[in-house]
């Protein structure tokens, strides 16, 4: 079973989900990250490269970090702003491009 990671900025308490990490059974490597939110591989959904670009773009010199699912780390960001997530109060991932030209 494969845990889900998110990319979070730290200092600005906002975070978007990169999906699942699989891995390939043969040679046990992490290949890619699997399905995101719309049931289509992340590698292929256009607009989360956006969307990453554009944390990326944001946030300079902040405290950027990959956190994991089951870990003490991501408890201990606390309440976060989740990036294109079925939370009250979170953009959807077209909200948070709009006005964007990256």
């Amino acid at each position: 079973m494969s845990e889900g990671t998110w990319l979070a900025c730290v200092d600005c308490k906002v975070m978007l989900a990169l999906g699942r990490a699989v891995k390939d059974p043969a040679t046990r490597d992490i290949v890619y990250i699997a399905e995101y939110r719309s049931g289509r591989p992340a590698r292929l959904d256009e607009r989360l490269d956006r969307v990453l670009w554009k944390l990326l773009a944001e946030h300079p010199g902040h405290r950027l970090e990959v956190v994991r699912e089951n870990s003490t780390q991501l408890d201990d960001l606390g309440e976060m702003l989740a990036l294109g997530e079925d939370e009250i109060g979170s953009p959807t991932l077209e909200e948070y491009l709009a006005g964007w030209p990256g």
